[in-house]
């Protein structure tokens, strides 16, 4: 399965991250005046072929028709955005190429690991729910015990019980069978809906973290633009008082 695609519009893209909800999908946007983001294009190609369960998406962003608000924070390229299930996680410009594959790796690690937690989450919840086995076989080897005062029956009588038994069993199985693939297929869902509820949180936390020190260090430097100010103001006023 191809897992890497070039688009040139904001429906194609979107359509891409609708249909690859439970895939951790890395964006690159990029154009051909950026020597950088020519030198880093097949480095990115490259990438993708590491990561068969992930999807890869080049924007050019002078031929982009974004109808979706996708450049909308694109300041420089190349720009790198991670999304899962349609919702943005993380991003990165520039091109690190290490820090690029540190990243994804990174985010693609804590993907598989939030799974197996969303696995084992749904397994115990599962045992929890789940009817009491042992009462009821018990109750139904009663409910199918011989009676000792019922007629015997001919030959043909019993191959025919035979018959209709096995049919019966068959019937059972398939429907057994059906219902153990949509419980499977619940389960799939549920451990998926887990994992990334748990990865989303993560990051999103991590990256609001991380907007707000860039803040506070936006703000200790305006306040020592201030304080440089204030004190080159002074030595003006020593040096004129000296004169």
């Amino acid at each position: 399965m191809n897992n890497i695609f070039k688009v040139i519009n904001s429906i194609d893209l979107n359509e891409i991250l609708n249909d690859n909800k439970l895939k951790l999908t890395l964006i690159m946007f990029g154009n051909k005046k950026c020597v950088i983001s020519r030198k880093i294009k097949q480095k990115f190609i490259e990438l993708s072929k590491l990561y068969d369960n992930m999807i890869f998406i080049y924007v050019d962003t002078d031929k982009f028709k974004d109808t979706h608000h996708f450049l909308t924070d694109i300041v420089d390229t190349p720009h790198f955005s991670y999304f899962i299930d349609n919702q943005y996680v993380y991003s990165l410009s520039g091109g690190n190429f290490q820090e690029l594959k540190k990243i994804t790796n990174s985010l693609y690690q804590d993907i598989l690991k939030k799974k197996e937690e969303a696995r084992i989450y749904n397994q115990q919840l599962n045992k929890e729910q789940s009817p009491n086995n042992d009462s009821f076989n018990n109750h139904s080897s009663k409910d199918h015990s011989p009676n000792n005062h019922s007629q015997v029956h001919t030959r043909e009588d019993h191959l025919q019980e035979d018959h209709l038994q096995e049919d019966h069993l068959q019937s059972d199985q398939k429907q057994s069978e059906q219902e153990q693939s949509e419980q499977e297929h619940n389960e799939y869902n549920k451990t998926y809906q887990k994992a990334y509820q748990l990865f989303l949180l993560k990051h999103t936390e991590k990256q609001q973290k991380i907007i707000a020190l860039k803040k506070l260090e936006n703000i200790k430097y305006f306040i020592k633009q201030q304080y440089d100010y204030i004190e080159s103001q002074k030595n003006k006023t020593k040096n004129i008082e000296s004169l």
